[in-house]
C-alpha cells in the first residue's frame, strides 16, 4: 500500500473539525450567557479558551507543526471528559503521533 504521507492524516482532520465545532459552540454559549453544569458563561472571560481551541483546530486541519504540538495539550485536557472526551482525546493523541510525518509546515 503506497500512501502519500502528506495526505495521510487518519482521523486527525475529522477530530479537528469536531474541536472547531466544540469551540464554536462554547463561544455561542458564552455570547448568550448560557448556564452549563451550574456555571453561567460570561463572554468577557469565557470566550478566550474556545477561540484558542478553534485556532488550534484550524492549524491542525492545515497540517502545521505548531498546530500539531498545540493539539497535544488540549487533547490531554479533554481526556477528562468521560466518555466522549476520552474517546476524542485518545484518538487525537494516537493520530497526531501516528501521522506526524503529514505535519511538515510551520506556517
Amino acid at each position: 500500500m503506497n500512501e502519500n504521507k502528506e495526505a495521510a492524516v487518519g482521523l486527525t482532520k475529522a477530530i479537528s473539525i469536531i474541536y472547531f465545532i466544540l469551540g464554536l459552540g462554547v463561544i455561542v454559549a458564552a455570547l448568550n450567557e448560557i448556564e452549563i453544569n451550574g456555571i453561567v458563561l460570561n463572554w468577557k472571560y469565557d470566550i478566550w479558551a474556545p477561540i484558542f481551541i478553534m485556532i488550534i483546530a484550524l492549524a491542525t486541519i492545515r497540517k502545521t507543526k505548531w498546530g500539531r504540538w498545540l493539539s497535544y495539550p488540549f487533547s490531554i485536557v479533554i481526556l477528562i471528559g468521560v466518555p466522549v472526551g476520552t474517546i476524542l482525546g485518545g484518538f487525537m493523541l494516537w493520530h497526531l503521533t501516528k501521522y506526524r510525518a503529514a505535519f511538515t509546515r510551520w506556517y
